[in-house]
Parts: structure tokens; sequence; C-alpha cells
């Protein structure tokens, strides 16, 4: 069964390498397996989850319309073969945790400049306040 062979590291040719980055599987629990998600054949059958997602979400077209962007991705370029894909409903601690990244992301940048703008503004009120102090300048009526 070629989807057991896709899924089973261990059934694959040892000179088995990935098509996009070109790595050869070492065999190591440390790497990435590699998985034939198509029906191509030879030295182009295996490639890495992640060089296959990699490459899926740049061939989904810019300025395409999104039917026609998503079938693009959805296919391998050399055989057509349309990928099965498995959907993962998460879970509501990993829903939640993405939404914290997306706050801070998005907060983080904002604090920041709002802290480098108060500190800017206080710096220019107390050296102004300084010159005064000192008599080195003196607020000008504009009348």
């Amino acid at each position: 069964d070629s989807s057991a062979e896709a899924c089973d590291p261990h059934l694959q040719d040892s000179g088995a390498s990935c098509r996009v980055c070109q790595v050869p599987e070492t065999g190591d629990d440390l790497d990435e397996a590699l998985m034939q998600p198509c029906l191509c054949s030879g030295s182009v059958q295996w490639i890495h989850r992640s060089c296959l997602d990699r490459w899926r979400s740049t061939q989904q077209g810019v300025g395409l319309p999104r039917a026609e962007s998503r079938a693009k991705g959805g296919r391998c370029e050399l055989c057509g073969f349309a990928y099965l894909h498995e959907l993962c409903r998460a879970t509501r601690g990993q829903g939640l945790s993405t939404l914290l990244l997306q706050v801070v992301t998005i907060a983080a940048p904002l604090a920041l400049i709002s802290f480098l703008i108060s500190v800017a503004t206080s710096l220019s009120v107390g050296v102004v306040s300084g010159l005064a102090f000192l008599g080195l300048w003196a607020p000008v009526d504009a009348v």
C-alpha cells in the first residue's frame, strides 16, 4: 500500500532525498521523515512535509481568484495529483495560545512606540525646565 509507504520512513529506500531541499534522509529521529504525497516516482517521489508546505504556500497565486489559487498549490506540479488533506481541529488551549500570540504581536510594537514617545516627551520637558532654571532659556510670548 503506497499510503503506508508514505507514512513509514522505514519503508523508504536509503538513497531517498527531498526533491525540494535535496537533503537525504539519514534515518535519525532528529531529521524530518520523507513522505510520498503524490504519484511521482523515482528521485522526485520524496519530500519533507515542511518543504511541501513551503512550496504549496509559494505556489498559491498572488492576484488569482481564491479557488484557482488554492487549486494551484493543492496539486503536484509534476504528476497533477491532488494532495490529500487532513484537517485537525485546534484544541481550546491551542486556540487561546494562538490568540494570545497574535495580541502580543500586535500590542508589543504599539507599547514600544508609546514608551519611546513618553520618554522623548519627558526628556524634552526636562531639558527645557533645566535650561529655564539655569536662566539659559526663557519662554517668549509671540504677541
